[in-house]
């Protein structure tokens, strides 16, 4: 616990840094931490702790109010200063221990009163001692003496273990929360595994307990009047819609009701078949009538069969272009002329090959031209 502290912050440039940044955060300090992480951010900039922090140097101010916060006993949120940095908090609790190292600053002594303060969870303190108690009963039964004199029961990861073993039972929590409030990761995760071979049965009563102390839900089995009832939901009494029974008198008398699966003694069948019965029906489903209506068919247009190995293919039918029929067995040339569909003999490119080549003839002297047709025949 710190002494509080009675001076001015004002005239402290490094305190008011740190106050702006409490501001930010939402998060109220005392004058006593303020002056104790200014403190603190002239010891660590005199070390150049920003060179241990790396990228993280920027969380110097924040990680100074942590351990401030810790020495006075005070709750600071990690996660806060994580989602304001957008940074993992596996992260920030990282550069807190290297911080630790560069300051010579002891980590606080982990116990079930401060992690209960810390996660909220003040009510299973008791609770966590009693288990630990179990644990050092079981567990220490299947160690040998030399065993039990090393075995340190106050390890903190064994702490955290417990209080996380007995934590789960009661509410929902993720692991890797805790974990990161171990030293030693593996460790922890023996403990863990060891407490729940151990103390399995009071783990249970643990877990039942706090469902029986919840709010109890209404069984299946029984109505809110007290009866039983068979789970399934009972239809309502039909009531007869399009007719009624009339009296002597002239007035309406009672509505028939029919309950499910029974006839009224003294009716005629061909009389309830005739009567139209409307019955309750679940919400957003149509009527019966209205379901039996014919609805309107949208022809699906035919697909053509896909042409196979066995399949013959159809005749195709001559096109048109220009009011001029292709004929099919023309030759046709090249990938444009296929997807136009047109003879190349016609195209524009063939009639400029055809003048390019009457050019390049006449440009020969006749000798050599003689001597290439005299070639081209003996081949």
């Amino acid at each position: 616990m710190l002494p509080p502290y009675t001076g001015d912050l004002s005239s402290d440039t490094d305190a008011r840094t740190l106050q702006e940044i409490t501001e930010k955060l939402a998060i109220e300090c005392p004058k006593a931490v303020i002056a104790k992480a200014a403190e603190l951010y002239r010891l660590s900039t005199s070390r150049n702790a920003a060179r241990t922090l790396g990228k993280f140097q920027n969380l110097l101010g924040c990680l100074c109010l942590h351990l401030a916060a810790e020495m006075n006993d005070d709750i600071f949120s990690h996660n806060l200063v994580a989602q304001a940095f957008t940074i993992p908090p596996t992260s920030y609790l990282s550069s807190l221990s290297k911080l630790r190292s560069v300051l010579n600053i002891p980590a606080p002594p982990i116990t079930f009163q401060s992690l209960a303060v810390r996660l909220g969870a003040t009510q299973i303190v008791d609770t966590a001692h009693s288990m630990l108690e179990a644990f050092k009963d079981h567990y220490g039964n299947s160690l040998s003496e030399i065993q039990k004199r090393r075995m340190d029961w106050g390890n903190p990861d064994l702490v955290v273990a417990v209080f996380y073993s007995c934590l789960r039972c009661v509410s929902k929590i993720g692991k890797r929360e805790l974990s990161s409030l171990a030293p030693n990761q593996t460790q922890f995760n023996a403990f863990v595994k060891l407490v729940e071979d151990h103390c399995t049965e009071e783990l249970e009563h643990l877990k039942n307990s706090s469902n029986t102390s919840a709010t109890p839900k209404r069984s299946n089995s029984q109505t809110p009047s007290g009866k039983m009832s068979t789970g399934k939901r009972k239809r309502k009494a039909a009531k007869v819609s399009d007719h009624e029974d009339v009296d002597a008198d002239g007035q309406p008398g009672e509505e028939l009701q029919l309950a499910e699966g029974t006839t009224e003694p003294g009716t005629d069948h061909d009389h309830m078949e005739n009567t139209a019965v409307q019955t309750p029906r679940r919400r957003g489903r149509p009527p019966k009538r209205q379901q039996e209506e014919p609805q309107a068919v949208t022809p699906t247009p035919r697909k053509r069969p896909r042409l196979g190995a066995s399949a013959t293919p159809l005749p195709k039918t001559p096109k048109k272009q220009n009011g001029k029929s292709i004929e099919p067995d023309l030759a046709v040339s090249g990938i444009n002329s296929m997807v136009a569909n047109r003879c190349y003999r016609e195209s524009k490119k063939y009639v400029d090959y055809l003048q390019w080549r009457a050019a390049l003839l006449k440009s020969l002297p006749e000798d050599s031209i003689k001597k290439a047709r005299e070639l081209s025949s003996q081949t």
